[in-house]
C-alpha cells in the first residue's frame, strides 16, 4: 500500500507554514537614551527620547555612502541604493538585546524550533529625504548566516517602508507609521531569513535610521538564544505514527519535501524536516529535482513530444548542480541521465500511467539506488557523505559540501550504455514510463521554490546561452513496515 489521502494530509499539515519574518516594536530601554558617534575627530551624541534635529544632521553628515553586496564584492551605485552608512568602531548604544526577548522571539517564531543561533551588530544606516534601497537579497557574511535584524530607532520619519517578497507573496513593514502610534519612545525591529527579496521605498521626511544585526547559526554562545522546546513537535508526532502503521508505505518508498528557502543553508520549516527525519532514523538526502517535460519540450520537435503519452510529474533526482559546459551539441537529457544519474521518478501525487502508451521501457528497474548489494528497501544511494550528520547534537551537517555529491563519478547511474539501444547500439528517446513502474514520490512540498539555474550553449543555426531550472529538494527514504517494526530504520 502506498500513502492514503488522509496520511498525507496528516505529514502536510503538521508542518506549519509561516511568513519568512517576524516584526514588533519595544519600549526605549532606560540604559539605551544615548547614541553616541564620531568619525575623523567630530563626535555628537543623539539623545534618543527627546532627538535634536542638528545632532540627527551631524549623524547623517558622519556617514559615509552605503555600498551593497553583489558576486561578493562591495559596490557603490546611488542609483541602486542612496543612504549612510557607520561602521560599528564610531558609533555605540547600550542596548541588550536579549533584555528585550528579541532574539527569544526569533528563535521560537523565526526558527520554528529555537534552533541555537547568535548574532552580530553590522551597521548602523541613516535614510534621509529621498534615500531608498532597490529590492535585493543580503550578502551572506559566512556560511552560517541565516539572516538580518533590524531595529529601527525612534527618529521620526516618513516613508521608507520595508517591502519583503517571496514568489507568491509581498509584505510591508512600515516603521514610521508603527512607532508613530507609540506613546512612549520605542524600537521597532524586523528579522527576516536573508535569502528573501526585500527593499527600502524612498524616504519622504525625517531620517530613518537603523542598525543591523547579521544572524548567524551557532553550536556555542557568543551570545546565544535558545528556546526550550520540550514538547515535541507535531510532525515528529505524526511522521512518527505513521512509521508504525502497517497501512503507510507497506513496501517502503520516498516522501519529497521542495525546499522552501536556498540553498545551503538550512532553516525554517526545510530545517525542521531534515532534522526530525533524521532524529527518527530515516535517509534524508538533498537533490536536485528537475521535471524532464520542459527540457524535452526544448528538445525534441512536435512530432517527436506527444502531450497525449505524457507523464505528468516525471523527472530526474540529482546528487548535485550540474554542470553543463561540455555538454556541446548532446542531448541535455542524455547528458545529465550519463553524467548525474539514472533517477527517473514520478510525482506520486499525480496519475503514473500514461495515456495511450503501448511501448515498453526498458528502465523498469530504474532505482534510486544501483548497489545490488544494498538494502531493497533503500531506495536512495548510501553513501556517507551524502547523508545528514548522524550526531544527536549536531542534527544538521553545517558543511553543505556533505549534502550534495559533487562527484560525477559516484552519482546514481555510473553506466552511459543504459541509454543505448541493445541492438542497433544508438540511443534511444524515451517519452513515456509505458506502464513500468518508476520510483515514484510523494510531496508534502511541492519543489518550485529553491531553484537551482543551470546556464549552456544550445546549437542550432547558431549557438546561445539557454537555461535549465532545478530545485533543491529533501528526499525522505522511508523504510518497508517489515523493515521499520523490526527497528532497523
Amino acid at each position: 500500500m502506498s500513502i492514503t489521502t488522509e496520511q498525507l494530509e496528516q505529514l502536510k499539515g503538521a508542518v506549519t507554514t509561516r511568513v519568512p519574518y517576524i516584526s514588533g516594536v519595544v519600549p526605549l530601554p532606560p540604559q539605551s537614551t544615548t547614541l553616541f558617534f564620531g568619525r575623523d575627530g567630530t563626535t555628537g551624541q543623539l539623545g534618543l527620547r527627546k532627538p535634536e534635529d542638528a545632532q540627527v544632521q551631524l549623524l547623517a553628515k558622519l556617514c559615509e555612502p552605503a555600498t551593497f553586496g553583489r558576486n561578493q564584492e562591495d559596490l557603490l551605485d546611488e542609483t541602486y541604493r542612496k543612504a549612510g552608512k557607520m561602521d560599528v568602531e564610531n558609533f555605540g548604544l547600550n542596548l541588550d538585546l536579549g533584555q528585550l526577548h528579541i532574539p527569544e522571539k526569533i528563535g521560537s517564531e523565526l526558527l520554528v524550533d529555537g534552533r541555537p543561533f547568535r548574532w552580530e551588530l553590522y551597521k548602523l544606516n541613516v535614510y534621509g529625504p529621498g534615500s531608498f534601497f532597490k529590492a535585493h537579497k543580503d550578502t551572506p557574511r559566512s556560511e552560517a548566516m541565516f539572516g538580518s535584524l533590524v531595529l529601527v530607532l525612534p527618529i521620526s520619519h516618513k516613508g521608507g517602508e520595508l517591502l519583503l517578497r517571496t514568489k507568491e507573496e509581498v509584505w510591508t513593514y512600515d516603521s514610521a507609521a508603527i512607532l508613530a502610534l507609540q506613546n512612549e519612545p520605542s524600537i521597532g525591529y524586523v528579522a527576516f531569513f536573508g535569502d528573501i527579496e526585500h527593499e527600502v521605498l524612498p524616504v519622504e521626511s525625517g531620517h530613518r535610521i537603523t542598525l543591523t544585526y547579521n544572524l548567524f547559526f551557532a553550536q556555542a554562545p557568543a551570545p546565544l538564544a535558545q528556546s526550550v522546546a520540550s514538547v515535541a513537535h507535531p510532525f515528529e508526532t505524526t511522521l512518527a505514527g505513521l512509521l508504525k502503521d502497517p497501512d503507510f508505505l507497506t513496501d517502503g518508498g520516498l516522501v519529497g519535501w521542495g525546499l522552501k528557502y536556498e540553498y545551503p543553508n538550512l532553516k525554517g520549516e526545510d530545517e525542521l524536516v531534515a532534522r526530525i527525519s533524521a532524529s527518527l532514523g530515516l535517509k534524508a538526502k538533498i537533490k536536485v529535482y528537475i521535471d524532464l517535460k520542459e527540457i524535452w519540450e526544448n528538445e525534441y520537435s512536435e512530432g517527436e513530444f506527444d502531450d497525449e503519452t505524457w507523464v505528468n510529474g516525471l523527472g530526474l533526482l540529482l546528487r548535485s548542480i550540474p554542470s553543463l559546459d561540455s555538454i556541446g551539441d548532446e542531448s541535455v537529457y542524455y547528458y545529465l541521465r550519463s553524467a548525474y544519474g539514472h533517477s527517473e521518478v514520478v510525482r506520486a501525487n499525480e496519475p503514473t500511467q500514461p495515456r495511450g502508451a503501448n511501448d515498453s521501457d526498458d528502465d523498469s528497474d530504474d532505482d534510486l539506488d544501483d548497489d545490488p548489494d544494498d538494502d531493497p528497501d533503500d531506495d536512495l544511494d548510501d553513501d556517507p557523505d551524502n547523508d545528514l550528520d548522524d550526531d544527536p547534537d549536531n542534527d544538521l551537517d553545517d558543511d553543505p559540501d556533505n549534502d550534495l555529491d559533487d562527484d560525477p563519478d559516484n552519482d546514481l547511474d555510473d553506466d552511459p550504455d543504459d541509454d543505448l539501444d541493445e541492438e542497433s547500439g544508438e540511443k534511444t528517446v524515451t517519452l513515456q514510463t509505458g506502464g513500468q513502474k518508476k520510483p515514484e514520490v510523494w510531496w508534502l512540498s511541492e519543489p518550485t521554490h529553491a531553484c537551482a539555474e543551470v546556464p549552456f550553449a544550445s546549437y542550432g543555426n547558431e549557438a546561445q546561452l539557454d537555461f535549465i531550472y532545478g530545485s533543491f529538494c529533501l528526499v525522505i527514504d522511508i523504510p518497508s513496515y517489515a523493515t521499520r517494526k523490526n527497528g532497523e530504520t
